[in-house]
């Protein structure tokens, strides 16, 4: 009896001895847990987390990539084609861009003749009206004297106090009585008018300015890209890039105005006479913005830039002209 009390005395004790043992054990481990700082990374966290770093810039770094060769893909396809489209103007020898051929721009300037012409239905005077017979007079001196052979030319005068004039592609030129009552006073100040309008058409400065809008365009979508600045690059494009070149093409137009009218034998003396008038009559009643805030050169300086060319425009296109001009 005292033998099986002494074994059943010496297993209890072995098994309480493991018990104590294991709490101990499980005791130190929750110690070091408490010990550890939270969150502390352990070798192969680490390891995973460089890993995914790496990856993330190897990610970033390869869309930049295809972001640079898609860049250079369009300037270098961009490039190409306006170089193809790249050509002389004449008169003047700059370096203009036309993607648009002659047809399509005379069926676009006939289609807004069409539309302009239904606009003042019952306001355009009759051919046998003085006014009427004054501008094809001298607008047709002036078309002749482009040379021009694929034009339709048609000249009307709109009833209407508005002092302007213009000329679509294919030759459609429109006169508003405004300008001939206010400002036209002899058929030389009237050829400088048309002339100048005339100019524009002759130098097909329609097609050019829709060349050059696609081209301001995808310059803006490129900003947008990589600037995402649209609240910048907007007021960026049109002060440094629509506005400036509009006012080119009208100090060009001006110029070629003014050795259409010489070639027509009219005085060039008109054309800033004329221009002097116009900006006079503009700031009477406050429309004469400052000329960087314009898509026109000031008067002043149109004036004063076409007094410079008549002695050069007179000898070189005014010479089977009568003497009264010299």
């Amino acid at each position: 009896m005292q033998n099986a009390l002494r074994q059943y005395a010496a297993v209890a004790a072995k098994h309480w001895r493991r018990s104590v043992a294991q709490t101990a054990t499980a005791q130190q481990g929750q110690n070091q847990l408490r010990q550890k700082p939270l969150g502390a990374p352990s070798a192969t966290s680490t390891t995973y987390t460089r890993f995914r770093a790496q990856r993330a810039e190897d990610e970033a770094r390869f869309v930049r990539t295809r972001r640079k060769l898609a860049y250079g893909m369009i300037s270098f396809i961009g490039g190409l084609f306006v170089a193809r489209h790249t050509e002389r103007a004449p008169y003047t020898d700059r370096l203009r861009f036309l993607a648009m051929n002659p047809k399509t721009e005379n069926t676009i300037g006939l289609n807004q003749w069409n539309e302009i012409k239904t606009q003042f239905h019952g306001k355009i005077l009759s051919n046998r009206d003085p006014y009427t017979r004054l501008v094809e007079r001298v607008g047709s001196k002036i078309a002749q004297a482009t040379g021009i052979k694929n034009f339709e030319w048609e000249f009307i005068v709109i009833d209407s106090p508005e002092v302007n004039a213009f000329c679509l592609p294919g030759g459609k030129v429109a006169v508003f009585r405004g300008l001939l009552d206010e400002i036209i006073q002899n058929e030389d100040e009237l050829a400088a008018v048309l002339a100048h309008e005339i100019g524009h058409a002759r130098q097909r400065h329609g097609a050019e300015k829709m060349g050059t809008v696609q081209i301001l365009l995808i310059v803006q979508l490129f900003l947008w890209a990589v600037l995402d600045l649209r609240f910048i690059t907007d007021p960026l494009i049109h002060f440094i890039g629509t506005l400036p070149f509009s006012r080119k093409l009208e100090n060009e137009a001006d110029y070629v105005g003014l050795i259409l009218m010489t070639e027509a034998c009219y005085d060039p003396h008109a054309s800033p006479d004329v221009f002097r008038k116009m900006g006079e009559y503009s700031r009477k009643r406050g429309q004469a913005p400052p000329e960087y805030l314009s898509s026109h050169p000031s008067d002043a300086s149109r004036v004063k830039r076409i007094e410079a060319d008549i002695p050069e425009v007179q000898a070189k296109y005014g010479a089977s002209c009568p003497i009264r001009y010299y």
